[in-house]
């Protein structure tokens, strides 16, 4: 189990969390998706055996977001 916390411009209420959660949380391999909204940091659980960085990244881009960093 891995995980990575994103750094995600664009995001501004709860919606966009959602839009961003429901994006990873599709993903084969990710096992848990907690959005903050204030910080713009997504923090993701998941099997890097399954999924790595890029899947990560162009789920969110294709959700309209964009992942800036990680921390």
């Amino acid at each position: 189990m891995a995980k990575i916390s994103l750094i995600v411009e664009g995001m501004k209420c709860g919606h966009c969390a959602n839009s961003v959660k429901e994006a990873l949380g599709s993903l084969s391999g990710v096992n848990n998706v907690e959005v903050d909204l204030d910080n713009k940091l997504t923090k993701v659980d998941f099997d890097d055996a399954l999924i790595d960085f890029a899947d990560m990244k162009e789920a969110i881009s294709e959700a309209g977001y964009k992942v800036v960093g990680t921390k």
